[in-house]
């Protein structure tokens, strides 16, 4: 249905006339409102969920009018729920005393109507209801409105409410006739405004908030504006204040090289206040430094006095006069002036940005006024206005020179500050912002998807850096605002897709086409020197991408037969695969001219050539890949470049992981593939962020902790809708994603990045990932077996309800020798139905050596091109043969007997089994029908056990109605390799725990364990370990002592961690050097665990002379026995006294404390 269109036509007769016009549609438009389909219900508490409107996040603001004397002035504020748009009435609330309610579009350029739909209109009338002083539209007009929602807002205007517009106009109600004069005293005049009479209301027209660039005080010209803005919203509600201002400097122009003697001269007037007013006056440079004239009490209603100003550099300024009364603010003001000077200061940088340990260059050129005894300063400054280094230059001719070393402790964003002095006053002040390069690896990260682009984003990246984030992934250039809150950057670079033309060939070219190729791959990398600069910690291809894809183009021909040759080596190897009779590589082609995915070799039962085109298909993705990997090395000696959001089974992982330096997929059994087989400093993620309750975003976010990943990846920071963003409208957190902060806060505190500095470790059980097994699958009958994905994720829930860990390994591994088979008891192949020469050595081998080789069903039906085998290639290995290859037979099942000595007794379930296999020196421990089950052959010091069935529809262990038998079978299975638990857990029954993950690191002599429910109800459970240890608690953050056995509370979706150590944790030993110190020194923080076995977590902060800590000092440290040092700058400018350095260890939360005095 569409919607019928709102009022747009303009009305000059009168707004009586347009209300009368507003009223009759209103009925008809209800109807639209009531059945539109776009109009999505949403629950009534969500709906003021979304609009709430807090404090909680406060933000630098002058309370110009807060408290009020005129009392509070109530606000429905109107405006996009996305970016940073909705915080402008949260600044103004800080400023003024205005209570305020918000009405929300969720994509006001793409959806024309408002968050929530029909509820979102419901509550919308509500408010209309209610006594409003003002309505203030931000960039979406009155028109955006049903009719009967206009009516009722457009009759309160009239009947004496005020209207403000900022960036939108209403033409309807704004008529010309209403336009009072352009200088309406109480509006102040300085804000582009044009101010109407509506009725008996007032109407007020603003331009759109200022957006300005990120530079100093950018804060301070905001806070002028909304003292402006607040003003207009005054004035529209009759609340204009009562006392009035007039200020002036004298002189007008000031000049700072004249030596003038300049002063403010303040008279104020207005109505009878309760009581006495007190007057401050203060001046405000362009930069936020404040400096304090007068304030003075006891005054009348009507008054003036003079006071003198300070010598002042050259620049802009306004003075600041407000009075109070007992009844609040009585009024104020904020007069604007500049001092001029006729020196002139310039300063040029050889580059605006640094790698670590580089050194920073430039020069000061002055004119002939700035030489002669002068000096000038240059400051190395950081976003705190912090003097991190400084120089001194006595310049003898026009310019002079000046060097920085940059330090690693350096933030990624410096100010280099030159200012002009005369004997100890500033004259002059330029600057220039530098750009440290940080790519924030090694560390434990939370990434936001995109970034805030409004005229409040540098508070959208404060909000965000304080609540973790530390990467941000987006299009174009990283803001400076990222730089100034240390946040790295992803750059998404391009998009892969595998589109063909009608001819077949790829577009805009194909893969393999080097001459145009070339040109797509560096336009794309030549757009990131600025991402470079700022530090990149991955480059990404994009997410979900295509990640296989092949066409028919000569080149991507020519390019596969050099695959073909790479893989099977000789022609001859190629024709006893395909069952073709190529003389050379040259010859073969595709089955079809224009079958690019050899779908006719599939039909035709040409198995190796329709599996050889597929692998190729992976391939040709990876190496086109490897293109970029390549040309961002090229850009960045230091380049990671990869994908996300895209790839999985099917996918060659192994391939991508061992060629590419970064990849973050989708949640799925691939995360496995990749903590398995990527070196630890590979970084990989998932995205969450796609719900709104805490309890599913914890449980998303603690299941890439258990999985070994080295971040959170978030989409996205701003939403309004089936999802939240990260922030809320407001720019603080959302309820659910400031418990699921607090409820990780231990990962930032230090045991993210000590599980990235540890080994994830397990009982020695190997799963083997399989790439041709996906396709074997696939075919033949493959299908009637269950899926490949699934079955692996069964034996993942299956090993790990039994308290269990596993890691996989790849046929690649095996066929290249990289398989540290030693290492491992057993060896298990999910529906690995196909299996190379090679692989399958390697696997005998294994066996005959002492391990375990385990297989549900069809292990090596095929060869490693999917080539069937008329007896498989591990028949012998398994103790069995075949007959003809058959589907399926799903019958009840019966196993009993003895496996490591644990009786076995299974039945009663049906399950999925291969009646071709016939038993042939194996022993079977069961059957289903005429198919034997779980056959067990001795081979040399080892085993195999076939089960004969598919796990994909083997009960859940972890489901209740599960009888424990089917655990007593996987867990006999397991431990006839050796396998066993090394952490238990019980019931209060004393049972097996179920629907329970245990997760183990291993850090030198401490083992950190994770215990893991994703979802279900909480519930106690008895931990037993395998021998007594020191157990520390790190969600409660306290030590159980010594234990063998203790108690813990398992909440779904909260992961709980402890650290387990051979003996107690004494805590690092903290020193500083010096201990007296002045400023501008940097003091070493050297941290030790002299009897360590590994590494620990330490957390350091500082406490400043006042008593309060600093927040840019905040490392985590990892310590062991080796001493760490860790650099404290002092600034320049920081307050001299005591400080305290404070060190806080994770397992034990324990701070120690040492001082330094700084001079």
């Amino acid at each position: 249905m569409r919607r019928v269109p709102l009022i747009t036509s303009r009305r000059r007769h009168g707004m009586k006339s347009t209300l009368t016009g507003l009223a009759r549609s209103a009925v008809a438009l209800a109807v639209v409102v009531l059945l539109a389909p776009g109009l999505a219900l949403v629950a009534a508490d969500e709906i003021e969920d979304d609009h709430a409107l807090s404090l909680e996040f406060q933000t630098t603001h002058t309370k110009w009018a807060q408290p009020y004397a005129l009392g509070k002035t109530r606000v429905l504020y109107f405006s996009s729920g996305l970016d940073t748009d909705p915080r402008h009435v949260i600044e103004l609330m800080q400023r003024f005393d205005v209570v305020a309610d918000a009405v929300f579009w969720p994509h006001p350029e793409v959806d024309k109507d408002l968050h929530g739909g029909q509820r979102g209109h419901q509550r919308l009338l509500r408010l209309l209801q209610e006594k409003v002083d003002v309505f203030i539209f931000n960039k979406i007009p009155p028109t955006r409105l049903s009719s009967e929602e206009q009516y009722k807002l457009l009759r309160a205007v009239t009947e004496g409410a005020g209207l403000v517009l900022i960036g939108c106009r209403d033409d309807r109600v704004f008529l010309p006739t209403g336009k009072l004069a352009e200088t309406t005293p109480s509006l102040g005049g300085a804000v582009p405004a044009s101010a109407y009479q509506i009725k008996k209301g007032r109407g007020v027209l603003l331009a759109e908030y200022p957006k300005s660039p990120y530079r100093v005080g950018w804060e301070t010209s905001y806070d002028y504006w909304q003292e402006q803005f607040g003003r207009a919203v005054l004035w529209a509600a009759g609340k204009n204040p009562q006392t009035r201002f007039r200020v002036s400097v004298e002189p007008q122009a000031i000049t700072r090289d004249e030596g003038q003697t300049a002063k403010v001269k303040v008279e104020w007037t207005g109505a009878r206040a309760d009581g006495k007013l007190s007057v401050t006056v203060l001046v405000r440079r362009e930069d936020g430094t404040v400096f304090p004239l007068k304030s003075q009490s006891g005054l009348d209603v009507q008054g003036a006095f003079e006071c003198p100003l300070p010598p002042l550099r050259a620049g802009a300024y306004h003075v600041d006069v407000r009075t109070r009364s007992d009844r609040g603010v009585e009024g104020w003001s904020a007069a604007p002036f500049t001092v001029q000077t006729s020196n002139r200061l310039e300063l040029k940088l050889e580059r605006n940005w640094c790698e670590e340990n580089e050194t920073l260059a430039g020069e000061v050129s002055l004119n002939t006024m700035g030489v002669g005894g002068n000096s000038v300063v240059v400051n190395l400054r950081d976003r705190r206005d912090r003097i991190l280094k400084q120089v001194i230059l006595k310049p003898d001719r026009l310019s002079a020179h000046f060097r920085f070393s940059i330090a690693p402790w350096m933030p990624m964003l410096l100010r280099v500050e030159a200012v002009l002095l005369q004997g100890k006053a500033e004259v002059l002040a330029v600057d220039q912002y530098v750009r440290v390069t940080k790519r924030n690896r090694g560390q434990w990260n939370f990434l936001m998807w995109d970034y805030p682009r409004g005229s409040l984003s540098p508070y959208g990246e404060e909000s965000m850096a304080n609540l973790g984030t530390s990467l941000q992934l987006s299009w174009g250039t990283p803001p400076v605002e990222a730089a100034a809150y240390d946040i790295a950057w992803v750059p998404y670079t391009t998009w892969i897709g595998n589109t063909k033309d009608a001819n077949g060939v790829m577009t805009p070219t194909c893969w393999n086409n080097e001459m145009e190729i070339a040109k797509v791959v560096d336009d794309v990398v030549k757009v990131h020197p600025a991402s470079r600069q700022h530090g990149v910690f991955v480059y990404s291809l994009g997410d979900e991408i295509m990640t296989r894809g092949a066409c028919v183009h000569p080149a991507c021909l020519e390019a596969y037969r050099k695959y073909l040759k790479q893989e099977y080596g000789s022609i001859n190897a190629l024709n006893a695969s395909w069952g073709t009779a190529c003389k050379d590589f040259s010859e073969v082609t595709l089955s079809s001219s224009t079958d690019s995915d050899e779908g006719e070799a599939l039909r035709s039962n040409h198995y190796p050539r329709w599996f050889d085109r597929q692998a190729f298909h992976s391939y040709n993705f990876v190496n086109y890949a490897t293109r970029y990997r390549d040309s961002f090395r090229q850009l960045d000696p230091q380049a990671r470049t990869g994908f996300e959001g895209a790839g999985g089974f099917g996918d060659d992982l192994d391939l991508i992981i061992r060629t590419l330096t970064f990849w973050s997929p989708y949640p799925g059994p691939g995360d496995e593939v990749v903590r398995s087989l990527a070196p630890r400093d590979f970084p990989r993620a998932n995205w969450m962020g796609y719900t709104k309750d805490a309890t599913s975003l914890l449980r998303v976010f603690w299941r890439m902790v258990t999985r070994g990943m080295d971040s959170v990846w978030w989409w996205r920071w701003d939403c309004l809708g089936p999802f939240n963003g990260f922030l809320a409208p407001h720019l603080g957190p959302w309820p659910a994603t400031k418990e699921m902060v607090e409820d990780t806060k231990v990962v930032r505190d230090g045991l993210g990045t000590l599980l990235i500095n540890s080994q994830m470790v397990d009982q020695g059980i190997a799963l083997y990932y399989s790439y041709p097994s996906y396709y074997a699958n696939r075919i033949g009958d493959g299908p009637s077996f269950g899926d490949y994905t699934v079955a692996h994720t069964a034996w993942f829930s299956a090993i790990r309800e039994l308290g269990l860990q596993f890691h996989h390994v790849s046929d690649r591994m095996l066929r290249l020798g990289e398989w540290k088979s030693a290492q491992d008891k057993a060896l298990v192949l999910p529906q690995a139905e196909a299996i190379g020469p090679a692989e399958a050595k390697v696997m005998g081998d294994f066996v005959r050596a002492g391990g375990t080789l385990i297989a549900d069903v069809r292990p090596g039906l095929y060869d490693g091109h999917c080539k069937p085998l008329d007896k498989g290639v591990l028949g012998g290995l398994f103790g069995v043969t075949r007959k003809p290859s058959a589907s399926a037979v799903m019958a009840p099942a019966k196993i009993a007997g003895t496996l490591a000595n644990q009786s076995v007794n299974f039945e009663g379930v049906s399950l999925k089994c291969d009646p071709s296999v016939v038993v042939a020196g194996g022993t079977a421990l069961g059957s289903a029908q005429d198919a034997p089950l779980c056959i067990v052959n001795k081979v040399g010091k080892g085993q195999t056990i076939l089960l004969n069935f598919s796990m994909t529809n083997y009960p859940a262990l972890g489901a209740s109605q599960t009888p424990e038998a089917a655990a007593d079978l996987m867990r006999a299975i397991l431990a006839s390799a050796g396998v066993a638990p090394t952490v238990e857990a019980r019931d209060q029954k004393g049972q097996r725990f179920r629907n329970l993950e245990t997760v183990r690191w291993r850090n030198g002599s401490t083992d950190l364990i994770a215990l893991f429910r994703e979802t279900g109800a909480q519930e106690e459970a008895r931990i037993k370990l395998p021998s007594p240890c020191y157990v520390y608690d790190l969600r409660q953050r306290r030590s159980l002592g010594r234990q063998r056995e203790f108690t813990t509370t398992i909440i779904p979706s909260r992961a709980i961690f402890f650290a387990l150590t051979p003996s107690s944790v004494q805590g690092a030993r903290l020193a500083v050097s010096p201990s007296r110190a002045h400023q501008g020194d940097i003091v070493s923080v050297k941290l030790q665990v002299p009897k360590a076995e590994g590494l620990y977590a330490v957390k350091l902060s500082a406490v400043a002379p006042s008593g309060k800590e600093v927040e840019w000092f905040s490392p985590v440290v990892m310590v062991g026995r080796q001493e760490v040092e860790t650099p404290f700058p002092i600034a320049v400018n920081d307050p001299k006294g005591t400080w305290a350095v404070r060190a806080t260890e994770l397992f034990t939360n324990a701070t120690t404390q040492v001082q330094v005095a700084v001079r």
